[in-house]
């Protein structure tokens, strides 16, 4: 886990929460509350129980609200995801490159993601900007 220049082992961090537990004392101390270390931990890390949390374009659909000052980051924060990775070779779906447009680098995740999983949720996850359409009409259909 990155938290600015400090990282720290996932496992570690939750073997610490997990003993720790929800301790008040710790909560009116220092306003840490450790089950939301444990639920991170849940989300980010494979484990046997995580089996219907795979797909990546459900965890990209589930953060669509959150705020980025660079709309790429909506894709790139959550590559760290094990639902991100592309197979065998544990690469992310997607090569974070600030070189790229956001719509081109949402139309790349999407193919990608379809390749890989052919999810249903993916339709789910469409919304329609303004201008999105444009930034294509040199294809041909």
């Amino acid at each position: 886990m990155l938290w600015g220049d400090i990282t720290i082992d996932w496992e570690f961090l939750h073997s610490i929460a997990s003993t720790l537990g929800d301790s008040y004392a710790l909560w009116r101390k220092h306003q840490v509350r450790v089950s939301s270390v444990t639920h991170l931990y849940r989300r980010f890390i494979e484990t046997p129980d995580t089996t219907h949390r795979r797909n990546f374009v459900y965890e990209l659909h589930r953060a669509r609200d959150f705020e980025a000052s660079d709309p790429r980051d909506h894709v790139f924060a959550l590559l760290g995801h094990y639902s991100a990775r592309s197979g065998t070779d544990d690469r992310p779906i997607i090569e974070p490159d600030y070189n790229n447009h956001v719509d081109l680098i949402y139309h790349e995740t999407a193919i990608r993601t379809l390749n890989k999983e052919m999810h249903l949720i993916t339709l789910n996850a469409v919304q329609n900007r303004p201008g999105f359409e444009s930034m294509f009409s040199h294809l041909p259909p």
